[in-house]
């Protein structure tokens, strides 16, 4: 019972940055996102991974930690990809 309610709780802890990666997708609004923060977040998360899988939590940590991991890498490239793009979209503003 405690593997489903770890199962559970990293699902719900997670999904609330879905809706953020789609906005980022659909409005390019990534640059919202401060880079401090996805660098410290980002940190973290590498720490997590780490100690999960060397002290040997239960998989539910494990399997969070790495999903986490993956999420923040998809906003990070999306905050990274949009400050590549703005120069290049402003000088296509200043060509109208």
């Amino acid at each position: 019972i405690y593997d489903a309610a770890g199962y559970l709780s990293q699902f719900f802890a997670l999904s609330c940055m879905l809706p953020q990666i789609y906005k980022n997708i659909s409005s390019n609004a990534a640059k919202a996102l401060s880079l401090g923060y996805l660098t410290m977040k980002l940190s973290c998360c590498l720490c997590d991974n780490v100690s999960a899988w060397t002290l040997h939590w239960p998989t539910p940590s494990k399997v969070g930690a790495m999903t986490a991991l993956c999420i923040l890498v998809i906003l990070l490239y999306q905050r990274l990809a949009q400050k590549s793009m703005m120069p290049v979209m402003r000088q296509e503003m200043n060509a109208r």
